[in-house]
């Protein structure tokens, strides 16, 4: 029984540190095999994270992790134009390394690495897992959002419009063209008024399409 035990357990955790390491991406260079992915997982944005960076190399048949690997080596986080070098931290595991993130932006971050390893020239980028948006945790769901605030906005902005030409146009019925009570700037506001309406009108449609998806 005690036996049935002890293989459930071990079952357990190495199920679990295969579903841990699932997220992570291998990359092989020459004999090393560098492991990087989140520690936490999933990233979400705004929350304080860590990349996991593991650099192994292969002796007698087993994989066995590189101490002090980033002697010669840096690291870099890479978004879209954004570069930042990494802090990497030795951890107390020989052959561990972590550098700690905040992710600002969802999307996918890479991770580079340069320099050499004892000798061996290591260039290589490694995309990770994407950073999420903050839904992924948030519970209970909060009342209304801000797509909901800015098509409320537009609505607002809209009858105002049209209030405004309202008023235009009861000013406007009656004028004679060709006497002292037309004035061109006038009618260069009204074209104004009635384009911006027309513009907000489109902006409160592309909204509402979004809302929808």
């Amino acid at each position: 029984m005690k036996l049935l035990l002890l293989l459930l357990f071990s079952f357990i955790v190495s199920g679990g540190a295969v579903a841990n390491a699932f997220a992570h991406t291998e990359v092989t260079v020459e004999d090393y095999v560098v492991d990087i992915g989140w520690g936490d997982e999933p990233p979400v944005v705004g929350f304080r994270n860590f990349i996991v960076i593991e650099i192994l190399q292969e002796k007698d048949g087993e994989l066995i992790k590189v101490p002090d690997a980033f002697q010669d080596l840096q690291a870099f986080a890479r978004s879209g134009g954004a570069s930042k070098e990494l802090d990497i931290i030795t951890d107390s595991e020989s052959g561990a390394y972590h550098a700690n993130i905040i992710p600002t932006k969802v999307g996918t971050i890479a991770i580079k690495l340069r320099g050499d390893i004892s000798g061996t020239m290591v260039d290589i980028q490694v995309p990770i897992e994407d950073v999420e948006g903050t839904a992924v945790l948030d519970f209970p769901p909060t009342a209304g959002s801000s797509s909901d605030q800015d098509i409320a906005s537009i609505k607002n902005a809209i009858n105002s419009f049209q209030s405004d030409m309202s008023e235009v146009k009861s000013k406007l019925s009656g004028i004679n063209v060709n006497s002292n009570q037309f004035d061109s700037e006038f009618i260069y506001n009204f074209g104004v008024i009635g384009m911006a309406t027309g513009i907000a009108g489109t902006v409160l449609a592309i909204f509402s399409i979004l809302k929808r998806k």
